[in-house]
């Protein structure tokens, strides 16, 4: 936890919702074995933030309802 606490720290504004899946795909794409490239790997945390960040709003909308004006 206190590791990725300090990477979310350090890298903020480019990787805002680091968990710790994201550190074990790290790790799984830079140890050895056959690697996809850093693209594939940047495009998967990616996409999977982007779920998560609709996930987010979604869940933020229904809870917050837009009030009538």
């Amino acid at each position: 936890m206190l590791f990725i606490a300090e990477r979310r720290a350090a890298h903020h504004e480019e990787i805002d919702l680091l968990t710790s899946r994201d550190i074990v795909e790290i790790l799984s794409e830079i140890l050895p074995r056959k690697a996809e490239g850093r693209e594939a790997l940047v495009r998967r945390i990616n996409q999977r933030h982007e779920r998560r960040r609709g996930s987010i709003r979604s869940r933020y909308r229904d809870h917050h309802p837009l009030q009538p004006v």
